[in-house]
């Protein structure tokens, strides 16, 4: 097989799952209820009764299941949208590129610096929280930000070092795990 049948097969797949498997559950019930009556030769309709009752049942639950997934993943494209588009906002981008100019002492850094850093470290902690609870999927957002993410803290490292030394210990913890994420997904 082909990769490009291989692809067109999974694109079709992924598009029409749901009713290939309620239409391959509805044939199996058709089959087993034709065994069960071929067997019992139609004289027990209350047991094919019961008996369809409960894989419809399964049916129902194969389903749910299925929905529950399409939500999680909707869910999971709704918190990429909401990333992208807070970092396409010109106040993160013109603070991201005012960390070139941070003194490398950070007790030589000024208020609306420390705006900036809060902006910036905060945003990526917001994410790296999503990303640590599983609302947001890490494949999608290391692909578009790792590198990001990476020169970002190498940049940022200083300042919160100085932060967890003087007020907060895990202050920027899950910028700091997505970082240690970004890393291992680029090696």
């Amino acid at each position: 097989m082909t990769s490009r049948a291989r692809e067109t097969i999974t694109r079709f797949w992924t598009k029409h799952r749901t009713l290939i498997c309620v239409l391959l559950l509805l044939l199996l019930i058709a089959v087993v209820v034709v065994a069960f009556l071929a067997v019992n030769r139609l004289g027990d309709l209350e047991n094919a009764a019961n008996f369809i009752e409960v894989l419809v049942v399964i049916i129902a639950a194969v389903y749910a299941y299925d929905q529950l997934r399409e939500a999680s993943k909707s869910r999971n494209l709704t918190a990429a949208m909401e990333m992208i588009n807070t970092f396409r906002k010109k106040e993160i981008k013109h603070d991201i590129a005012a960390l070139d100019e941070l003194p490398k002492n950070p007790n030589k850094v000024k208020n609306g610096q420390w705006d900036q850093i809060y902006s910036v470290s905060h945003s990526f902690n917001r994410v790296g929280l999503l990303v640590e609870r599983g609302l947001l999927q890490q494949d999608i957002l290391l692909g578009m930000y790792a590198e990001t993410i990476i020169s970002t803290w190498n940049k940022l490292k200083p300042y919160i070092d100085h932060k967890r030394e003087t007020k907060i210990r895990r202050y920027q913890h899950y910028f700091e795990k997505l970082n240690e994420l970004s890393i291992e997904f680029l090696k």
